[in-house]
């Protein structure tokens, strides 16, 4: 058991190649961007969703689109409520397993994402990519039907409720 992040594995090379990913053991490239992975397969994720911009997965259920076929079988899981893993120390239950890995860092008050205009820490990478917009001003979400933005996308989600409905 990885005591960084909780991964498990029952096979050592694994494990080994596991702990490369808090060492900075990242020897897979991209050329595009300067991106590195710890494992091809994950480069190879990077670059079609990163840079090819294709997205040949679609959800039949919603508008969903994705570059990688896993990522759709995860996302369909949303419409059945169907969470097979789940926390053993709280309530939190997800439909994937690498959720929960990322979900023990709050009990275990592993914070390994910092901002680096002010204290800010967090325990998930999309935390502090929110955090962010405070310092850069970014508002990504935009309404269709008026002019307002927003930095983080349940505000836009609020002012179509309230604004136009």
């Amino acid at each position: 058991t990885c005591d960084v992040c909780g991964f498990k594995t029952s096979f050592a090379q694994e494990f080994s190649k596991h702990k490369q990913c808090h060492k900075g053991g990242k020897p897979f490239l991209c050329d595009k961007c300067g991106y590195r992975a710890s494992e091809k397969y994950q480069l190879n994720c990077h670059i079609v969703r990163k840079h090819t911009g294709e997205k040949p997965f679609k959800c039949n259920q919603c508008n969903f689109r994705t570059a990688v076929k896993c990522r759709l079988s995860q996302h369909l899981k949303r419409h059945t409520d169907e969470k097979p893993y789940s926390c053993e120390i709280c309530d939190y239950r997800t439909y994937r397993k690498f959720d929960v890995k990322t979900h023990m860092r709050r009990h275990a008050g592993v914070k390994p994402y910092k901002c680096e205009e002010c204290d800010y820490r967090t325990a998930y990478k999309p935390g502090l990519i929110r955090h962010r917009r405070c310092h850069t001003g970014e508002r990504p979400y935009s309404c269709q039907e008026c002019d307002y933005k927003a930095a983080e996308k349940g505000s836009l989600v609020r002012h179509m409720r309230n604004k136009h409905q």
